[in-house]
């Protein structure tokens, strides 16, 4: 449809190329010529970057083939089940052949043998053997051997002398055995010790064992240490907002005569209604969000999947494999394509559900997944939002500009860098890969010789709401570029009406998504989607006034 130049023929523009500048030469003028525009720059970048993807979406459908539901009660102060299914309140009365709760109310069973295990008896002053073979399922006064049960109240007392248990304030926590004395298991204790219930060996409260173990209170079951949380706390299901969230993995199958398949896992409000939702690309390893909690909280659900399901990410490999190429052979959509392509397959999912709000679909990713999320929000318009986390070279940051946050110079990722055969050259259309120096690191070489530079990214989901977040140490990100971009692109945003939509955030440190990174872009979201004023974390003014030595 559209003729592009190559290289041999091509002009090279020392600046940033204009997004308003149409094939024959004129500017943009309109909102309905910027609608015409918008199709041959896309066009473009399917040329020059991404590939095309297949002709038709084919739909996808979903089965839930795994659920986890929060049991609903009230603040917990108690224990997890071992099987990580339910929580209970230590005041909760269990039945028999049950560890004492850490109040030291509920009473357990000494007929049970543990091995070289000890115990204090009610009060906490003595302690006694539960090898020891006792009657009438109750304790033994460790002074004179006669027994009592456990409903009663003794102070290991059938001897002359009485003593009875003080009075102890609410205690939520656990006893130190070795002085009887209380404290908080929120609170972090370098010299206090646990003793396994085995007997074997002591641990710090704030150490995390797999090789000790605790016991169900109800005696049937034992669970890891290592199932306990950062300084040995216990999480609230307060903390996770009325009761707590649903989590799902659903089997998303999808493409031509449904040949296609992956995962998806979404987490959501346990409550009805419908949530605005993040669609996020990962890695294999789906990395949790480092505010889960407080994104659940506000009322978004998160979906995430695992792209290399659709196109695997191995470095230095010969052919692009996988599902999406072998459904479609003849495609010349590469990864980045692929898995925005991905992206919107599981929102044909999403639509279909009774708790996703089909006009706040947001989506994100980091790294070479931010580069991916840009991609799908440019190619599906039902994507509300877009967040890109780190998405560098071939994301948000400038094909022709490289430096670090002090301006032009650094390490920088290049074209040339990513395209060489050795690393990552299946991201992108081999055309782009003539354009790149893949002989020295970090160094451009014909990168001005393209007719466009990546502001077009963001110019192409104007006027819908960006933003990039950035650590102003990750050099290999091109903090320098992201800026250029960012400010190149606020043009059409202005053009079309969108001024505040177009926004960047910019924190301390290295390449990650981070929580701030995580609650930059809720607040982006709350004020963008739902027409909240949450403090602007973010820049989002401002850009046209930079200077930014003519370069934009």
């Amino acid at each position: 449809m559209f003729n592009f130049t190559d290289k041999k023929t091509a002009i090279r523009q020392e600046r940033l190329p204009d997004p308003f500048l149409k094939p024959d030469g004129a500017r943009v003028a309109s909102a309905a010529e910027w609608e015409e525009q918008r199709v041959y720059l896309k066009e473009m970048l399917a040329h020059y970057l991404y590939g095309h993807t297949p002709p038709e979406s084919g739909g996808a459908t979903g089965t839930v083939i795994r659920c986890q539901r929060p049991t609903r009660q009230t603040a917990f102060r108690g224990v997890r089940d071992p099987r990580g299914r339910r929580r209970f309140k230590v005041s909760e009365t269990h039945e028999a052949n049950s560890f004492q709760d850490p109040r030291g109310r509920q009473r357990f069973k000494v007929s049970e043998t543990h091995e070289a295990s000890s115990f204090r008896d009610p009060n906490g002053r003595h302690r006694f053997k539960v090898s020891e073979t006792h009657e009438a399922g109750g304790l033994r006064d460790p002074r004179s051997g006669q027994c009592f049960k456990v409903s009663e109240t003794h102070a290991a007392d059938s001897t002359s002398r009485c003593q009875r248990p003080k009075r102890q304030t609410a205690f939520r926590g656990v006893r130190d055995p070795n002085g009887g004395q209380h404290f908080k298991v929120s609170e972090t204790h370098a010299a206090s010790s646990l003793q396994d219930p085995r007997g074997r060996r002591r641990f710090k409260v704030s150490e995390t064992h797999a090789a000790g173990s605790f016991q169900d209170p109800r005696g049937r079951h034992r669970f890891k240490v290592s199932e306990t949380h950062a300084a040995g706390s216990l999480p609230s299901r307060k903390s996770m907002g009325n009761n707590g969230a649903i989590k799902e993995t659903v089997r998303i199958t999808c493409g031509a005569y449904n040949a296609i398949s992956f995962d998806a896992v979404i987490i959501r409000p346990a409550r009805q209604g419908r949530f605005p939702v993040f669609v996020w690309n990962q890695f294999a390893d789906m990395l949790p969000c480092p505010v889960e909690e407080e994104v659940i909280r506000r009322g978004y659900a998160i979906a995430m999947f695992n792209r290399n399901q659709l196109a695997p990410d191995i470095m230095g490999c010969e052919h692009l494999t996988g599902q999406c190429v072998e459904t479609y052979p003849d495609s010349d959509w590469r990864a980045m394509a692929i898995w925005g392509w991905g992206a919107s397959r599981l929102v044909d999912y999403l639509l279909t559900t009774d708790y996703a709000d089909p006009d706040r679909l947001i989506t994100t990713g980091h790294s070479r997944g931010g580069k991916a999320a840009l991609c799908s929000a440019i190619y599906d318009e039902r994507f509300a939002l877009c967040a890109a986390a780190g998405s560098g070279c071939g994301g948000a940051a400038s094909l022709r500009f490289m430096g670090t946050r002090l301006g032009p110079g650094g390490a920088c990722e290049s074209l040339g860098d990513i395209t060489k055969k050795s690393r990552y050259w299946y991201w992108f259309s081999d055309v782009c890969a003539d354009y790149g120096n893949h002989e020295k690191r970090s160094t451009l070489m014909d990168e001005a010789l393209l007719p466009f530079d990546l502001h077009f990214v963001r110019a192409l989901i104007a006027p819908r709401p960006l933003i990039s977040v950035d650590g102003l140490d990750d050099v290999w990100s091109n903090p320098y570029g992201i800026t250029l971009s960012w400010a190149a692109s606020e043009p059409v945003y202005q053009f079309l009406g969108a001024a505040g939509k177009n926004a960047l955030f910019v924190r301390e440190g290295g390449h990650a998504y981070s929580a701030a990174d995580w609650l930059a872009v809720l607040n982006f979201c709350d004020n963008m989607l739902l027409g909240k004023n949450e403090a602007p974390l973010y820049k989002a003014e401002g850009a046209e006034q930079l200077c930014l030595d003519g370069l934009v």
